[in-house]
């Protein structure tokens, strides 16, 4: 069940309820992006961003020790490159700045876009790519590597690093370390259903589960009838062993 008002106002309001919360954050005007308004630039700014409706990601994330700022797009649609420039010139002074992206293709691309204009603006940037989700496609059995919850763990390691004074070298050395040991499945009782819209991503029968759905309710690989939360936990932290044993990244 969804408690909203009008769905085209369904995200305003949302950013409008994140700022009475905290106000410790800043917003960057005409983006859905906003930083940590005590962020010290003497340290590198992480930045993060993706599609809205993964909430707190990324804006709950913000912060002392993780993100220096989120920007975020429209529902399940990734910000756009200028969008992100916005925002990190807003950050910081300092031409330096590391980015860490979901593996999903536009929001790849919209963050590679955006560290190609800085680049060329002679800015220093870092770029990690977060690829935790080992689920297979359902047909080709090929693990799909999309970018999920693994990516809190790369905010948080990495703005401890951040906030020790790491360089981009250093915070691109770890995640290429940290990035390859971090596997997740996600596991679904119901399909995602974006606000006002009438159906959802997909319909489970009553009791069921479904086994390797992406966030914006990508199809998973297997549905079957729950039957307890240790038989779940069973296969998940299998499946995850599996990978680390395998030598598969």
């Amino acid at each position: 069940m969804q408690i909203i008002n009008e769905p085209q106002n369904a995200l305003s309001q949302a950013t409008q309820g994140i700022q009475w919360a905290y106000p410790n954050l800043t917003w960057v005007p005409n983006t859905f992006g906003c930083y940590d308004s005590n962020f010290q630039d003497d340290q590198i700014p992480l930045i993060a961003g993706g599609g809205s409706g993964h909430d707190p990601a990324h804006w709950g994330y913000v912060g002392p020790g993780m993100l220096t700022a989120a920007i975020m797009g429209t529902v399940f649609q990734p910000p756009t490159s200028q969008e992100i420039v916005k925002v990190t010139k807003q950050v910081t002074r300092q031409r330096r700045v590391f980015f860490i992206v979901k593996n999903f293709p536009a929001d790849v691309s919209a963050f590679t876009a955006a560290q190609q204009q800085l680049q060329k603006e002679h800015w220093q940037t870092g770029l990690c790519i977060v690829a935790d989700d080992i689920s297979v496609d359902h047909e080709s059995l090929k693990q799909r590597r999309r970018g999920v919850a693994g990516t809190i763990l790369v905010h948080k390691i990495l703005g401890a690093a951040a906030a020790q004074g790491a360089s981009i070298a250093e915070l691109t050395h770890i995640a290429a370390a940290l990035v390859p040991n971090i596997h997740t499945i996600g596991v679904a009782a119901s399909g995602a259903r974006i606000p006002g819209q009438s159906t959802a991503s997909f319909n489970l029968n009553p009791g069921e589960i479904y086994y390797g759905i992406g966030i914006h309710g990508e199809p998973g690989y297997r549905r079957e009838p729950f039957q307890s939360s240790e038989r779940l936990a069973q296969e998940l932290i299998r499946d995850c062993l599996k990978t680390k044993n395998s030598g598969i990244i």
